[in-house]
């Protein structure tokens, strides 16, 4: 009876509030909530509406909060407010649907006022954070399935931790599918913020390829579509950067000897001096990109590089490249990117200590290429075509191609990419053609404000029919990087390798190297 009553009241105080008769109204809603045996939840909601409307948010999430300990949730309430947030979400027992629904209102709220937010950024984090934990809850029980998951990529995108956006937007897409949710609007939303953060983390054709499907959907609206569209223009601006790098590398085995030639080593000390060494490492490049502007987009980048033996016992080790790259990338392909790149490098070394520096080697290369976009990664096919010439013969031709898999999925310690290639290539008169066989696995870990890693793995086969070209090689590399906070467009980077050739005369070479760097961009 004390229901229908609660009832009652609550539909006379919402005309009351029509006529603007709020004070009445909330007397009236009162008598619902204090002293009633009965809870009345939707009585709760009104007052929490007219706290929030009122921008009076301490007492909107205090009668939300009472509401949802009334509703069988004060172990969430418990679970936000503490410190190990995550294991407690763990050990969570199942949830009411109200108390749920009670959750994902209190979080949309924390949501709304850390975007509109004015404070500082400290106060729209903590916000940020209170919604993050209430929308984790939701999408812990699986409650709105796609909905928890899209703000939750939002916050994401808000703190700028775009791959944690990136895997909460793929979880949507999964979710929306897998319980086929008819959400226009939730459906193009979680579309265009996946393509955006796509394009903010690195991966640009992944990005650009989600938002042209997002465009040129029939069912997207039009708000969505004029947010794509702003997106692409915003693209089409021109872009141009320039960077110096200078470090120290050490090598265990500068020459690249075999260990044969390192038994023999008293007798080549007067040519090649000691067998560790170490260079001066110098680099510049220019970076100029188009824009979207145009039906095809073009990216051009030209580099030099110069290593100098700090030992002048060593300087028949010192090395000078220069070289250039050119990237055409259609535009107006809807589900892949074609393009074709072009680069053009030349090195120069001195073939013994006493000698001149001399061009060693040019190499030209042309690879048409494709990316393609699935729902869990985007996929580049190459066909590489280059001839290089070099002081021991004068042209020589290698073909073959070659498969990259990029995952969109990202985790703070796991963001790999995988490739695979092969390709023919000539070797040196008077030796037969070797047929070739590589695998690249590369990972990112993203560490925050500790920087970044970076793990890459290279395994090689060469097949030849002479010994010295029928050879493995391993290389492993270790990479950390650091911004430096002070220094805008300043970056640190310390780096180990080892790598180890064997061929079948059988001979091996193994060097392991060190380099500490600083790089400088604008």
């Amino acid at each position: 009876m004390e229901s229908e009553y609660q009832e009652i009241r609550l539909a006379k105080a919402e005309l009351l509030m029509v006529d603007n008769k709020e004070k009445e109204a909330l007397n009236l809603v009162k008598k619902n909530i204090v002293g009633a045996k009965n809870f009345h939840l939707p009585s709760y909601l009104f007052v929490a509406e007219w706290f929030y409307k009122n921008k009076n948010f301490d007492s909107t999430f205090q009668a939300l909060k009472i509401a949802l300990n009334k509703s069988g949730g004060e172990k969430i309430n418990n679970i936000v407010g503490h410190k190990n947030f995550e294991e407690g979400l763990r050990r969570l027992p199942d949830a009411s649907s109200r108390a749920l629904e009670l959750s994902f209102n209190i979080a949309q709220k924390y949501f709304t006022i850390a975007q509109t937010s004015k404070g500082e950024d400290e106060q729209k984090f903590e916000l940020f954070e209170l919604a993050r934990r209430y929308f984790s809850v939701c999408a812990h029980f699986n409650y709105s399935p796609g909905y928890p998951e899209y703000f939750l990529g939002i916050i994401d995108t808000e703190l700028k931790d775009y791959g944690s956006a990136v895997n909460q937007f793929l979880a949507a897409k999964e979710k929306i599918g897998q319980e086929q949710v008819d959400d226009n609007d939730l459906i193009s939303g979680v579309d265009f913020y996946l393509g955006s953060s796509l394009i903010n983390q690195g991966q640009q054709d992944a990005g650009i390829l989600y938002l042209k499907t997002l465009y040129n959907s029939m069912s997207t609206n039009e708000s969505w579509k004029n947010y794509a569209d702003m997106y692409f223009k915003a693209l089409a601006n021109e872009l141009f950067s320039v960077s110096f790098s200078g470090g120290l590398q050490y090598h265990q085995n500068i020459h690249q000897l075999n260990n044969t030639d390192r038994q023999s080593m008293p007798l080549l000390k007067s040519e090649y001096g000691k067998v560790p060494g170490a260079y001066r490492n110098l680099c510049a490049s220019a970076y100029y990109y188009s824009g979207m502007g145009a039906k095809w987009s073009t990216t051009f980048i030209i580099n030099g590089i110069n290593l100098t033996a700090v030992d002048r016992e060593q300087k028949n080790r010192d090395f000078t490249s220069v070289g250039s790259y050119l990237l055409l990338q259609a535009n107006h392909s809807e589900s892949t990117v074609p393009g074709i790149t072009f680069s053009y490098s030349r090195s120069f070394y001195r073939p013994f200590k006493d000698a001149e520096t001399q061009n060693y080697q040019t190499i030209i290369e042309m690879n048409p290429q494709f990316n393609y976009l699935t729902k869990k990664g985007i996929s580049t096919f190459k066909l590489q075509l280059s001839q290089t010439r070099d002081i021991y013969a004068d042209q020589l031709y290698k073909v073959g191609p070659s498969f990259n898999y990029v995952p969109l999925f990202k985790k703070k310690w796991l963001a790999p990419s995988f490739t695979l290639a092969s390709s023919y290539k000539e070797e040196s008169i008077p030796y037969d053609p070797s047929m070739s066989f590589s695998a690249t696995l590369t990972n990112h870990a993203a560490l925050g404000r500790l920087g970044d890693l970076f793990l890459t793995a290279v395994f090689t086969k060469n097949t030849n029919d002479a010994a010295y070209y029928d050879y493995v090689e391993h290389t492993y590399e270790l990479l950390w990087s650091k911004a430096i906070r002070l220094l805008r467009g300043v970056v640190f980077s310390f780096s180990v390798s080892d790598y180890r050739r064997q061929d079948e005369l059988p001979t091996t070479i193994e060097d392991q190297t060190a380099e500490a760097k600083l790089s400088f961009s604008f």
